[in-house]
């Protein structure tokens, strides 16, 4: 009887198979990887959106520079007061620009016959802490600082007299 109560005593073929225990810890270490995969994915899609919002911020303030340096360098005459700088163009337009601390953005008029309309917003999506003008015999020097970055300078010639 002892005989018949023995492994031995089965066919081989009902031997074939994994144990209970197996099982588990192979589902234990199947879902370990496939978490670590699935974090890794979720720091991967968050990085990518960072990186997406930066080059948008960028972008934004490439869009700044390029107007603002424009009309700097088109004036032959630039003069700034408290709260705005002024750019006389050789065919007699006038530009103000006007940062708006409260609201972090820069504003620009163009100056009618009856005064000054506006134009619009230039820092659409890239919100302006800090903007200032310092005007040389040479130029403009244009100190700012963007949301998210150290304060930048950028100096720019305007023409002076036609």
């Amino acid at each position: 009887m002892n005989s018949l109560m023995t492994n031995n005593s089965f066919p081989k073929t009902l031997q074939k198979g994994f144990t209970l225990i197996e099982v588990l810890l192979a589902m234990q270490i199947l879902t370990i990887v496939l978490m670590l995969f699935a974090m890794f994915y979720i720091y991967l899609i968050g990085e990518w959106k960072t990186s997406v919002e930066k080059e948008e911020r960028l972008s934004y303030e490439r869009h700044f520079l390029h107007y603002l340096s424009r009309d700097i360098q088109n004036a032959v005459s630039v003069t700034k007061d408290t709260h705005y700088l002024y750019l006389l163009m050789d065919n007699g337009v006038s530009y103000r620009y006007h940062y708006k601390h409260l609201e972090k953005r820069v504003d620009v008029g163009t100056k009618q016959s009856n005064g000054f309309s506006y134009l619009g917003r230039i820092t659409a999506g890239v919100h302006i802490d800090y903007l200032d003008f310092e005007i040389t015999d040479y130029g403009v020097l244009v100190t700012y600082k963007v949301l998210g970055s150290e304060i930048r300078e950028r100096f720019y010639r305007y023409r002076q007299d036609g």
